[in-house]
């Protein structure tokens, strides 16, 4: 099936026209990206809390094992991050893995993870640090619980008003923790902007590419699995919907989102408008065949349908046939890249190994 038969009932509006007017140029892109920022702020993930006044980063103690993390050819480390606004200060925890020999264009992740564990199933770190890869590590409940608490953690200064329609979902906030670990990671002596990569899975995912989209500090944006309100054109969407994740999960948006609920033809944009703020950098979209609840086929199309923004900045976006493809498939020559694997919804080995080839290739 070609694209635009795959897209012909769906009704998805043209990201070079977001406001009426078609956008012919990079600098005419250039200049309504702010407001298509505010729209996805106001309309489905709320405003990303401000920066900071301030941060400080404190090294945690770690034990025996941990010391010796990977026979002594990376360093595993602990610290504590404390944002201040004027007298009041939030706090979370992250990790990072550094190979003990840094390359000169080494890739230097940012995982916002499902656990803290070193390593975790989603991350095989000592892996990542073989091949030559710095990794950071957020546990996103330290940062705020994952349910509609919003007096734990970070949340309870970075969201006082939940009630106001564009207030900060959990999303947001989590992106606000990759930001700051960003601001921690330009400090250090192995910082290289060019090499920048924030890795999530599943919601996670989704949390990935509101961070790349609203920081361009962020190089790569790896999602893997991030579906619905993630990577995945809304419209005409199979599995997962609206009405489903704002049942199950109305606090990850803006109270605002709930609205769309069963009514997604009103939407004033569809998610390949997050993609498109994340251009002309490199954007990287992992899925799996069996994730129909995600659904591969609506993944790749939100993709492909960057390609016209990339095309404005000379670069090449996703190089691909005019189809749906099958599986397995990788497609990385582009500045945009697609991986669908057999098996179901999970950040595999094969997933990260499939990443890190990608990104070195662009280094």
């Amino acid at each position: 099936m070609k694209i635009s038969e795959a897209l012909e009932e769906r009704n998805v509006p043209d990201v070079l026209s977001p406001f009426g007017k078609r956008i012919t140029t990079k600098e005419e892109f250039e200049s309504v990206k702010p407001a298509i920022k505010k729209l996805l702020a106001e309309e489905e993930y709320g405003y990303i809390p401000p920066k900071p006044d301030r941060i400080d980063v404190e090294d945690l103690p770690i034990d025996y094992h941990e010391e010796r993390f990977a026979g002594g050819a990376a360093k595993l480390s602990k610290h504590k991050l404390t944002a201040y606004f004027g007298d009041e200060s939030a706090s979370f925890v992250f990790s990072s893995a550094i190979p003990a020999v840094c390359g000169e264009k080494m890739p230097i992740f940012i995982n916002i993870n499902f656990g803290d564990e070193i390593p975790h199933k989603y991350q095989p770190t000592e892996e990542i640090t073989d091949n030559g890869c710095a990794v950071f590590t957020i546990y996103y409940e330290d940062v705020s619980s994952d349910n509609g608490d919003f007096e734990n953690g970070c949340a309870k200064l970075l969201c006082k008003d939940r009630s106001h329609p564009h207030a900060p979902g959990k999303i947001a906030i989590w992106a606000w923790s990759i930001m700051r670990v960003i601001d921690y990671i330009e400090t250090l002596d192995i910082y290289n902007p060019d090499a920048i990569a924030v890795i999530g899975h599943s919601r996670l995912g989704k949390t990935t590419l509101l961070t790349a989209a609203y920081d361009e500090r962020v190089k790569f944006a790896c999602a893997n699995n991030s579906g619905c309100s993630g990577d995945a054109i809304t419209r005409g969407k199979d599995g997962e919907r609206i009405a489903d994740i704002t049942k199950n999960f109305p606090f990850w948006f803006c109270p605002n989102y709930l609205k769309y609920a069963g009514r997604e033809d009103e939407l004033p944009f569809d998610q390949h408008y997050l993609l498109a703020l994340i251009a002309p950098r490199h954007i990287l979209v992992g899925t799996a065949e069996q994730d129909t609840w995600a659904d591969p086929d609506s993944e790749y199309l939100a993709l492909a349908l960057t390609d016209e923004v990339y095309k404005l900045y000379g670069s090449t976006g996703l190089i691909h046939t005019d189809g749906i493809p099958g599986c397995p498939v990788r497609l990385a020559e582009g500045d945009a890249y697609y991986h669908k694997r057999e098996g179901v919804h999970y950040l595999a080995r094969k997933d990260w190994l499939s990443y890190i080839e990608y990104i070195k290739s662009k280094l």
